[in-house]
């Protein structure tokens, strides 16, 4: 009987050594890696936000998405390499952190529009409304 349970316990510890292992070995998931949820302008995008942050937040939540506009100002701060998209409302910004598969894309030029894919993340609403995306990866550049 004594002998039955230790091999039970032998093999429930692999079986949890495994997952945990596993658990720790997963690399981060990217926008690359997972289906677009919506594909919108820049313009598009804002403007629901304009109209509702809060709907708009709700909708967007956690999904991916294709988003196509023009890089206002890039931001490379150590290892992180933040992207800040143009739009027309000065109340509102659109920052997008890249994912690592991208932090040396030398082609990145400001004023240039791109199509990029990635995770919305949320909204902060304090003195503006500022949209956040990350673990991005460009698509194209279009011009």
């Amino acid at each position: 009987m004594k002998k039955i349970v230790y091999i039970l316990l032998i093999i429930v510890a692999s079986i949890l050594a495994l997952y945990f292992y596993m658990e720790y070995d997963r690399a981060p998931q990217t926008a690359e890696d997972r289906r677009s949820d919506f594909v919108l302008s820049v313009p598009e995008f804002v403007l629901e936000f304009s109209e509702d942050a809060l709907a708009a937040d709700a909708k967007y939540k956690n999904k991916t998405l294709e988003l196509t506009g023009v890089v206002a100002d890039i931001n490379i701060n150590g290892n992180n390499v933040d992207i800040q998209l143009e739009t027309d409302d000065d109340m509102v910004s659109i920052n997008v952190q890249l994912a690592a598969t991208n932090k040396q894309d030398e082609s990145l030029m400001l004023g240039k529009e791109i199509a990029l894919k990635a995770i919305y993340v949320g909204v902060l609403t304090d003195l503006g409304i500022d949209i956040e995306l990350n673990q991005a990866t460009i698509l194209n550049r279009i011009k």
